[in-house]
Order: C-alpha cells, then sequence, then structure tokens
C-alpha cells in the first residue's frame, strides 16, 4: 500500500490552510481544482483495486471540491475589479 504524508515538509496543516487562505480567490480556485483532479484520479484507482465504496466517498468529495470551484469563480469574478493588479 502507498504511503501518505500526513502534512507537508515544514508545514503543519493549519499553517498551510492559513497561507492558502492568504492568496486571491482565483489561485485558491485554481488549487482546489487541481486537488479534485487528483484526488478523482485516486477514485478510479480505488476502484481498480476493488474498493468501490472509498471510490464512491472520494468521487462525492470530487464533485463537492468542484462545487467549490464554481463559487471562487464567482467570487473571483464579483472581487477581480476591486483588487490591484
Amino acid at each position: 500500500m502507498r504511503e501518505y504524508d500526513q502534512n507537508l515538509q515544514g508545514y503543519t496543516n493549519e499553517r498551510l490552510t492559513h497561507e492558502i487562505a492568504k492568496l486571491r480567490y482565483d489561485s485558491i480556485r485554481d488549487i482546489i481544482d487541481n486537488l479534485s483532479g487528483e484526488l478523482e484520479k485516486q477514485a478510479e484507482e480505488d476502484l481498480g483495486k476493488g474498493r468501490p465504496m472509498l471510490h464512491v466517498e472520494v468521487t462525492a468529495a470530487v464533485r463537492n471540491l468542484r462545487n467549490a470551484v464554481d463559487s471562487l469563480n464567482k467570487a473571483w469574478n464579483i472581487s477581480r475589479p476591486h483588487i490591484n493588479h
């Protein structure tokens, strides 16, 4: 079984979250969009390895992340005119 890290080297999950939250909405949107793509790949791998329940739950998380991407995109479009580039 593949090993997964609990956090990124040099960051606690709380600190990483705090740093990401400092980014503009478009950047956060892109991070979450990329994350959803990576999780989707993992979900497909889980299905291929005979883990259908894990596949279903990770796929549900992917759907929720994509909804967050849509909302962040709307937030970015609203806030963009007010940001100094």
